[in-house]
This record gives structure tokens, sequence and C-alpha cells, in this order.
């Protein structure tokens, strides 16, 4: 996301200075049409907004209960024809895969856990995030993570963030702790991450956060 909220910073000089500045370029003056630039053309307010991370899904492994981090045959790749990450390695003699790609048009990022062996796949999910302020929860099978982008340059913050991590999985448990959820003994597990903001135009902040990352998820 970005920082801040809809502002304006263009100088408003800008436009009656450019004959002039035509002229010096013309008149190979370029180190006067510079200076004249600095002073009319760039923003005496707000240089822009700074690219802003929502966080981090983290996801705590522990191989068949065990604690164990041990692995060994430690493999990644990603194919450029489908766009598809994969990640394999060994842990307590059992096999593990991870396949995650991503669908713009979904509005989705989509992580498939699999084991050679039932039952085997354990691990605790939670979200890191260096934005402040932000509010952080499990319910049911997900994650979810809420919050406002920051102020920036005298720019308030104000555009709403909502991120939602849905899990799924054959067999095992799924529990939900204050900020995390606990998955036990599955044997695979699907997750949907999704982001949305309250963004509808580069001057409206009127969309609901909430009911488009569901949307999506839904979807999904």
């Amino acid at each position: 996301v970005w920082s801040g909220s809809p502002n304006r910073n263009d100088n408003i000089l800008a436009l009656q200075s450019l004959p002039a500045l035509r002229r010096l370029i013309f008149a190979g003056e370029n180190a006067k049409a510079q200076k004249l630039a600095n002073q009319t053309i760039i923003s005496k307010t707000s240089q822009g907004q700074m690219y802003e991370p929502v966080g981090d899904l983290k996801v705590d492994f522990d191989p068949n209960g065990t604690g164990s981090s041990a692995y060994t045959r430690y493999y990644r790749e990603l194919s450029l024809d489908s766009a598809v990450s994969t990640t394999t390695y060994r842990a307590a003699g059992v096999d593990y895969k991870r396949v995650v790609f991503v669908s713009k048009p979904d509005q989705v990022i989509v992580m498939h856990l699999t084991a050679s062996k039932d039952h085997a796949i354990s691990f605790t999910a939670r979200y890191a995030t260096p934005v402040p302020g932000v509010k952080v929860a499990a319910a049911g099978n997900e994650l979810i993570l809420e919050g406002v982008t920051i102020d920036h340059e005298s720019v308030k913050g104000k555009v709403r963030f909502k991120a939602v991590s849905r899990f799924v999985q054959s067999g095992g448990t799924i529990r939900a702790h204050d900020t995390s959820l606990q998955v036990q003994g599955a044997s695979s597990v699907t997750v949907f991450i999704s982001i949305a903001t309250n963004v509808k135009s580069y001057q409206d902040l009127s969309a609901d956060e909430g009911q488009r990352v569901k949307e999506y998820l839904d979807k999904a």
C-alpha cells in the first residue's frame, strides 16, 4: 500500500514558468533552466508517498510435532512458464512440498502444502508487520490484519487496509488463538491470502476493504 492519502503536490508556478524554461533550454542555458525548474516545477510540499508493506505471513513448522527444525534435501525452483514456486525438503523422515502462485486478476496468493505421510503437517501461522497501530486477530480458520497507512510529509494516512489469510486443511485440526492459528496433524493445507483497501480512485477512499477482501477469498 501507499502511505498518506489523496493530496495535490503540484507546484502552481509550473505552467507559467514553462515558456521561460523552454527558452533557457533552447539557448543552451541548462544550469539556469535547472535552477528555475527547482523553484517552479518541483513540489514545495509532498514529494510523493512511500511504498508501505502491509506485513509478512510467518509460518513456523513443527514436523510431526517433534519440535525439530532439522531438514535435508532442500530444493527450490521457480517455473517461468507457469509462474509457480515450489519448495521441497525432508524432515523427520517425511517429504514436504510447498507450492505457491499469485493471481493478479483474482487478487490472491495461494500456498498449497502437502506431505508424503498423512497427518504430518503441523505449524503455527502469525503475522509480522512494521506498520504501527495495526490490529491482528485469529478467528475460525482465518488470520486477520487491519490497519491504516502512516502519515508522510504532512499528508495524513487515510488508506485503510485489511489482509486475510484463510486456511483450508484436509485432516487434522485448526485452532485459533488471539493472534495466531495452529494447524496440527493435517494431511494437506491450502492457504488463500488476500489484501484489500478502501481506495476506489486517486481521490476516492469510500470502498469497503472488508467486503472486498471477503469477496476475493470467497471467489478464490
